[in-house]
């Protein structure tokens, strides 16, 4: 038996405080001259102001101190699978209002891959992993795009959120997405704190009610081995009932928008999730990986993820991003990025989706070579150091601004 001792935590009332329109927690964006902050806003197409309408709704709630929770899931690649934009995110948000909880997480050190330093994950027993953006043959994969599992009975994993980190939320539910037939029983380890549980089949989930909220959790699995039992996870949201905002990051190494279009637990697991705003980060590798690249065809495919979103999650509002520049190999230019990013206009402008275009606000055609002198971007010149990365996310926060506070 493995036992993890657990405080359980009152959760604690946020000062409001004001919002700076250039500097954010020390960023002055107005020192990087090639940065085009003119270009810092949302663009709207068709009915999207109507969607983001609702986002200001349930804004100005927060802030006049009453009770509302405003959910935003943001789904994309390595860019925001490493966790330095989100956690910026977080800092953003508690600083002009309250964040309510830390949202959808990931295991990524089970499955051998890297893992925001925002919270550390433990675990033991044997496990394997499979990753979509990579994956040969098709296999049964959720909005992470990747998946961790087990057959082993001693098979247990542990996440605990860094007590310094601004996403670090206390939570009373827990909602662990995972594999539904022939799967063990999951339990968490601090039993004594677990008010009721119950899995919704249909959703792919099991939710734990939790007597004290907590900050970090250990779950095990009760396998029949008569049985020949294995358990997949697809994620686990960290959850809670206090007013104010969530953002989930979720995101895969290698991604392109035909990896997430192979999920094929994405409609139940965004049900689960309930998101008011979806922001969705793609192009980087649809256009690294696919040469000569087919922006007609990447068309199509954002095309058929929209369907699914919007089949399920009709009023939900959708914030399309384009993909910074980048170079090939560090050295060669990708001006095919251009054609994705006109791709994506294209593709919101039929949905009726806003569009933030840190393409153009990032500095265009050739400005990573600024970003790098500037000492913002890895020596790949394709993936942000963590300077960077918070800059993208001040803009990103500053164009949400008058959707996210009032």
């Amino acid at each position: 038996m493995i036992h993890f001792k657990t405080k359980p935590l009152h959760l604690l009332s946020l000062i409001l405080l004001p919002i700076a329109p250039i500097f954010a927690q020390g960023i002055d964006i107005n020192h990087y001259s090639f940065i085009h902050t003119s270009a810092d806003t949302l663009k709207f197409y068709g009915t999207a102001t109507d969607d983001f309408s609702v986002l200001l709704d349930k804004s100005k709630k927060i802030h006049n101190g009453q009770y509302e929770q405003l959910r935003i899931v943001h789904i994309g690649d390595s860019h925001i699978q490493g966790g330095h934009l989100d956690n910026y995110m977080r800092t953003l948000i508690k600083s002009s209002s309250a964040l309510c909880e830390r949202g959808f997480i990931f295991p990524y050190p089970i499955a051998q891959s890297n893992n925001p330093a925002n919270y550390r994950v433990n675990y033991g027993g044997q496990w394997s992993s499979l990753r979509g953006a990579i994956a040969t043959s098709k296999f049964e994969m959720g909005l992470n795009m990747v998946t961790v599992s087990s057959s082993d009975p001693t098979a247990w994993l542990q996440i605990q959120q860094e007590t310094l980190s601004p996403s670090t939320c206390p939570f009373s539910r827990i909602r662990l997405f995972h594999s539904i037939h022939n799967s063990p029983t999951v339990r968490i380890l601090q039993k004594d704190n677990v008010l009721h549980q119950f899995t919704n089949d249909e959703l792919g989930y099991t939710l734990f009610l939790l007597k004290e909220p907590m900050t970090d959790v250990g779950i095990a699995f009760d396998f029949n081995v008569k049985k020949h039992q294995s358990i997949t996870i697809h994620g686990i949201s960290l959850e809670n009932d206090s007013a104010g905002f969530s953002y989930s990051a979720i995101g895969a190494n290698g991604a392109e928008i035909t990896t997430l279009l192979r999920s094929d637990l994405l409609e139940g697991q965004l049900l689960a999730l309930r998101p008011d705003l979806i922001i969705l980060s793609f192009g980087t590798n649809d256009v690294y990986r696919n040469t000569p690249f087919d922006a007609q065809n990447f068309q199509k495919q954002y095309q058929l993820l929209l369907n699914r979103i919007r089949g399920i999650l009709p009023s939900v509002a959708v914030l399309l991003t384009t993909p910074g520049d980048a170079l090939y190999n560090k050295t060669t230019p990708m001006p095919e990025l251009q054609q994705a990013v006109h791709a994506i206009l294209d593709v919101a402008t039929t949905n009726h989706c806003a569009v933030w275009d840190f393409y153009t606000i990032m500095g265009g055609y050739g400005s990573i070579k600024q970003w790098f002198d500037a000492g913002l971007t890895n020596s790949d010149k394709l993936h942000f150091l963590r300077a960077g990365y918070e800059i993208q996310a001040t803009l990103l926060y500053q164009a949400l601004t008058p959707y996210l506070s009032h």
